[in-house]
């Protein structure tokens, strides 16, 4: 998506989130872009992860249930000043998607959010169900993990030049000290053959069809580091999808037997319409820390934890399942719980942090990797529904229970504006 693209989205975004309580029409929305309704859907699609409809709908109830939560309007105002045709209307559409009345989501502990989208798109994305042949898996290995796909690749294209098929990959599980990546070509062209003694002939997959959110980038590193980046913390996060349980890869799309391009596929599924988030009473706990500044901030402060575990618990990695991270703009923390494994085995070189006791704004999720996004999130959702919190004090806990390849992230922020007798 250019930038001239990308301002115009923007720009319809913001516009319709300050007329969400009108009739908002699309042809009235394409006449102002000076588009066509079909180039006016897909731009909106692309940076939103919703159709302009579903965008709509979806943030007129955020709107709606935040008053209803945090507000003694009566229904009747409520369905009006957001944009509904009655209280009626208003009340079938939560008892559709929450199953539940107005007035007992008021007195339930469940929150409703859909946030506001931030227009950071900058790659085209569509969701397509598609059909994959049969094919074979070769896997790669080197001692680097930077650049190994093109190293892979150089390596297919040496002993089979003007290869003018389909061809996909991805990384693979590491060996040891070795790094993988898988090159999957199409099925019974006797590939192990040609392929032998520099990769290692895997398993087969059977043909199957699966639904994937894609993007195609021109094929240079950084261009493709930041187009998984987007497709995976950002585009995926705002969409009305969550991942699938076909993971991801990259088809090379060849150009006088060459990789010119890459198509990006990223697997998904419809997402559940309620978002996880929620307001808790927690306990007071402790927490050893490590901070780091500078470059590689997160990296190194793992490694203190990692090292302080190493020295006053060792083999006691494999019981610690949560992990306390904190992100600012100059410094990264991360730490360890001090009850469990961990208990009475010192401080060393750590920091004991006390985490109070309290109201806590909670937000779950499974993009580990997407702090800024949530922290966005959760920011946005304590403005909408009138409640304050400190973005200083927000923190993180990674979740580790299903292995380190797929941790969940779990924000959390202290609530100040509540008395813990309003939730009980």
């Amino acid at each position: 998506m250019n930038r001239d693209k990308l301002s115009y989205t923007r720009a319809l975004i913001e516009y319709v989130e300050a007329h969400l309580s009108e009739d908002i029409r699309a042809e009235s929305l394409a006449g102002a872009g000076f588009v066509s309704r079909a180039k006016l859907y897909r731009d909106f699609y692309n940076i939103a992860g919703h159709s302009i409809k579903e965008y709509i709908r979806k943030r007129r109830l955020s709107n709606a249930l935040a008053l209803v939560k945090g507000s003694d309007f009566p229904l009747a105002d409520i369905a009006y000043m957001c944009g509904y045709s009655s209280q009626q209307e208003f009340c079938r559409l939560v008892r559709q998607k929450l199953h539940m009345t107005p007035m007992e989501y008021k007195k339930s502990d469940r929150f409703y959010f859909f946030p506001p989208c931030r227009g950071t798109g900058v790659f085209d994305v569509s969701v397509e169900r598609v059909m994959l042949p049969e094919f074979s898996c070769f896997s790669f290995y080197a001692a680097k993990l930077k650049g190994i796909e093109d190293c892979a690749i150089k390596a297919f294209f040496d002993r089979v030049p003007g290869y003018t098929g389909r061809i996909f990959g991805r990384n693979g599980r590491q060996r040891k000290n070795k790094f993988c990546y898988e090159l999957y070509l199409p099925a019974g062209e006797g590939w192990a053959g040609q392929l032998e003694g520099i990769f290692e002939t895997g398993r087969r997959r059977d043909p199957y069809t699966g639904l994937f959110a894609m993007t195609t980038v021109e094929n240079q590193e950084e261009l493709i580091n930041a187009a998984w980046v987007y497709l995976d913390k950002g585009w995926l996060t705002y969409s009305m999808y969550q991942y699938g349980e076909d993971g991801y890869f990259e088809e090379y799309l060849l150009r006088d037997g060459k990789p010119c391009r890459l198509r990006l596929y990223l697997s998904v599924m419809p997402e559940e319409d309620y978002p996880r988030i929620r307001l808790a009473v927690l306990e007071q706990r402790t927490v050893l820390v490590a901070e780091k500044r500078g470059g590689n901030a997160e990296q190194k402060a793992a490694w203190a934890i990692l090292e302080h575990v190493a020295e006053y618990a060792p083999g006691g990695l494999k019981d610690i399942d949560e992990f306390y991270v904190r992100q600012l703009p100059d410094s990264f923390t991360y730490g360890i719980f001090e009850e469990g494994v961990m208990a009475g085995r010192g401080e060393g070189k750590m920091k004991r942090k006390e985490l109070p006791g309290g109201i806590y704004l909670i937000l779950e999720g499974e993009a580990a990797g997407a702090y800024d996004i949530f922290q966005e999130i959760i920011v946005s959702f304590a403005e909408e529904n009138g409640l304050y919190i400190d973005e200083e004090e927000i923190f993180g806990i990674y979740y580790t229970e299903y292995g380190f390849r797929n941790t969940r992230l779990r924000l959390l922020a202290p609530v100040h504006n509540m008395r813990q007798n309003d939730k009980k």
